[in-house]
């Protein structure tokens, strides 16, 4: 898989949500204090599992979550799961909206013990299941409001 962006909202100087977006080659230039060594301490905070403090927390952060979310592009690879049982993410419906598998994670940092919460956001599903149920309600009520003329 290959990352393909990054969001990093309230880690240390990015208030605001701030999105990278990653290419084949990148270079990451900026002058001092411009948020070059944020965006690598946030892609270690994510992958290696060190946890932010609270003050990796945004000066003018309004709540005390950070938030980093990874993307990458799956196309369609193969992976094992449960004892060699082939599939990909595409068939195992883990990708978002945009065919892209979406990894987030929000670090509290107001608690004494700083963990991630890790969310995997996917396709609306459950915006199709609740279509599916009005429209079955919706059908029964027509048949039963026709039946009583």
């Amino acid at each position: 898989m290959i990352l393909t962006k990054i969001k990093i909202h309230q880690y240390k100087g990015i208030n605001e949500e701030k999105e990278i977006v990653i290419d084949d080659f990148n270079v990451i230039v900026g002058q001092n204090d411009a948020g070059k060594s944020t965006i690598l301490k946030s892609l270690d905070c994510f992958l290696n599992s060190n946890n932010p403090s609270k003050e990796d927390l945004n000066n003018n952060s309004t709540d005390n979550l950070i938030s980093i979310t990874l993307f990458f592009n799956p196309s369609n690879q193969s992976v094992i799961i449960d004892q060699n049982i082939e599939t990909t993410f595409e068939e195992e419906e883990l990708i978002n909206e945009s065919s892209q598998l979406e990894v987030k994670k929000v670090w509290d940092v107001s608690k004494s013990r700083i963990t991630a919460d890790t969310y995997l956001v996917r396709k609306n599903v459950m915006l199709l299941i609740f279509s599916i149920f009005i429209n079955v309600i919706f059908t029964k009520t027509t048949q039963r409001t026709n039946s009583s003329f």
